[in-house]
């Protein structure tokens, strides 16, 4: 397994604030996994990111 990434990496990759990671992860949305002893803490693996980026993307440009 490749190093964890962080919830402002995710936030990056994905151009939006932490706080939407956070809520995505908040609703399960996205891919994550507790880690430390208490589980608080989130981190992110980076292929499970990108696999669910490429499930979620969407080809069409809708114009209205």
């Amino acid at each position: 397994m490749e190093k964890l990434i962080t919830v402002n990496e995710v936030a990056e990759m994905l151009s939006v604030s932490k706080y939407a990671v956070y809520n995505m992860v908040y609703k399960d949305k996205i891919p994550y996994v507790k880690v430390g002893s208490t589980g608080r803490i989130v981190r992110f693996d980076r292929q499970k990111i990108n696999a669910w980026l490429n499930k979620n993307s969407c080809d069409k440009i809708l114009f209205r």
